[in-house]
């Protein structure tokens, strides 16, 4: 145990997602998407949210848009689905399992912790505040799609690039936790160790490849330890932080 805090007393700084990782909230998304859709007549598929999944929802509606032939204005159809989203997040909101206790190990390491997500200020506001996970996340070390200075989102790497000079730290050797091929590409292109968290709307083998690790069948994020990253000694920076 000792050589493995050690270790991890090497790892300048912990990064994790938010939607798919610490809150299970993409099929809500998803769901919310065919809902809002169906009032135009619209068939909204799986196969047209795993297009989009990891992306900021004010990015996607043009696009989804111009998909089916609707003619809306955008800002106003992101307003109504806003709405929607508000009120399904109030009732249906739930952590994904092991996200609690991943939060725990990450604490223990003595690294700082942030959130990187393409998702809203008040969204990632009212989900860390409603799950409790506010109390792991270091002040100021938040980048939501709308923080001051981001000039590109995920899967552009500026969002993870950001978040470590919030910190002050360099991004080689900080791990990140990521659902998405988005953030995964994101996360690796700003030269951090991914750990790919999968679940039904973001399959394993689509983050095979990018993560560094991704998360066995039957193991929740919970049980994911660092050492679980192949040759991590030789990734980390050789000084603690």
């Amino acid at each position: 145990m000792h050589q493995y805090q050690l270790l991890c007393s090497r790892i300048p700084a912990i990064f994790y997602d938010l939607d798919g990782t610490l809150a299970d909230t993409e099929e809500l998304l998803f769901e919310v998407w065919v809902e809002a859709l169906a009032a135009y007549g619209a068939v909204y598929t799986l196969e047209d949210y795993l297009g989009i999944i990891g992306t900021p929802e004010d990015e996607k509606v043009p696009e989804v848009l111009k998909r089916f032939g609707i003619a809306e204005d955008p800002n106003d159809f992101y307003d109504r689905f806003m709405t929607r989203l508000k009120t399904r997040l109030a009732v249906d909101l739930k952590p994904m399992p092991g996200a609690e206790e991943s939060l725990r190990k990450s604490r223990a390491t003595g690294a700082n912790i942030g959130l990187v997500t393409s998702a809203t200020d008040w969204h990632a506001r009212f989900v860390l505040e409603k799950l409790c996970f506010k109390q792991y996340i270091y002040p100021g070390a938040r980048v939501t799609a709308e923080t001051p200075g981001l000039i590109f989102r995920k899967p552009h790497p500026d969002p993870y690039l950001l978040a470590a000079k919030l910190l002050h730290v360099r991004t080689s050797g900080c791990v990140v936790f990521e659902d998405s091929v988005h953030g995964a590409n994101a996360a690796r292109a700003a030269g951090m160790l991914v750990v790919g968290v999968p679940h039904r709307l973001s399959p394993r083998e689509k983050l095979e490849g990018i993560a560094h690790h991704v998360i066995p069948e039957g193991k929740t994020i919970g049980d994911f330890a660092f050492t679980d990253i192949p040759h991590l000694d030789a990734l980390l920076p050789q000084r603690p932080r």
